[in-house]
C-alpha cells in the first residue's frame, strides 16, 4: 500500500492479518538505513509463510463453502424435480378429469340430438300421414260424387 496516505508498513501488515510482533520486526527490517541480515531474511520468510498459510486456509474454507453450496443446489434440484413431477401428475389427473367430463357432455349432447332427430322424423311422419289421409279422403269422396 502507498505511504502517501500516512499508513506505515506495520499498519498495513497488521491490517492484512500478520501478527503484530512479526509486523513490527518486518517494518524495522525494511528501514532504508538498516542493512538486511540473515535474521531479517528469516523474518521476511516467516511473514511470507504466514501469509501463505492464511491464504491456503481461506481457500480451503472457500472450497468447503462451495461444496456445501453445491450440495444445497443438488438438494434443491432434487426437491424441484419432485415438485415438478408432482405437478405433472396433478395436471395429468386434471386433464383426464376434464376429458372425462367432456366425453360425458358430448354423449349427453349426442343423445339429445338423437332424441330431437327422432322427434323430428315422428312429427314429419305424422304430418305426411295427415296430408295423405286428407288427400285420400278428399279423393275418395270426390270420386264417389263425381
Amino acid at each position: 500500500m502507498p505511504d502517501t496516505q500516512g499508513a506505515s508498513l506495520f499498519d498495513e501488515l497488521t491490517r492484512i492479518g500478520i501478527h503484530p510482533d512479526l509486523a513490527r520486526r518486518m517494518d524495522k527490517s525494511q528501514d532504508p538505513e538498516h542493512v538486511a541480515t540473515k535474521k531479517d531474511l528469516m523474518i521476511f520468510q516467516e511473514m511470507m509463510l504466514q501469509m501463505q498459510f492464511r491464504n491456503e486456509k481461506a481457500m480451503s474454507d472457500l472450497r468447503e463453502e462451495v461444496r456445501s453450496i453445491a450440495s444445497d443446489v443438488r438438494d434443491l434440484r432434487t426437491d424441484m424435480h419432485g415438485e415438478v413431477n408432482s405437478l405433472r401428475a396433478e395436471m395429468k389427473m386434471e386433464i383426464a378429469s376434464v376429458r372425462s367430463e367432456m366425453k360425458t357432455e358430448i354423449a349427453a349432447v349426442r343423445t339429445e340430438m338423437h332424441g330431437l332427430s327422432r322427434q323430428f322424423w315422428i312429427t314429419f311422419g305424422g304430418l305426411i300421414t295427415t296430408i295423405l289421409s286428407v288427400f285420400l279422403v278428399n279423393w275418395y269422396f270426390h270420386a264417389l260424387t263425381g
